[in-house]
């Protein structure tokens, strides 16, 4: 239909022509494809218009979950509490809210290591 929106991210629309990372109220909403069991933790560049990042932790009792939330408050930063898997628990691809961030503050952040969005 008009505008494709996919889903909602922290009650903000989120359009699939946004790419990995949108504004929302109290922060910024990414679009992430998990890949868990990896040798490390990393990211990965992109991959089906989503961030993609590489795991350690198997996808057993929350734990790829749990490491994901611990990546991305070492990358950007901030405490765990500010990060919060929005949907996708229990599947690779994951809708993640970081509150307080900024767009700016995020895309700068992912230029350092390499991945432009």
């Amino acid at each position: 239909m008009y505008g494709a929106v996919v889903s909602r991210c922290g009650g903000e629309k989120m359009n699939e022509n946004d790419g990995p990372l949108s504004q929302v109220s109290g922060g910024v909403c990414l679009n992430i494809m998990v890949q868990p069991r990896s040798s490390k933790s990393e990211l990965a560049g992109m991959q089906q218009g989503r961030l993609k990042i590489r795991i350690a932790a198997p996808p057993v009792d929350g734990e790829a979950n749990d490491e994901l939330v611990r990546f991305l408050a070492r990358l950007f930063g901030m405490p765990k509490s500010s990060v919060s898997i929005l949907q996708g628990q229990r599947g690779k691809q994951k809708r993640v809210q970081l509150a307080g961030m900024s767009p700016e503050s995020v895309r700068t952040r992912l230029r350092e290591h390499g991945i432009d969005c």
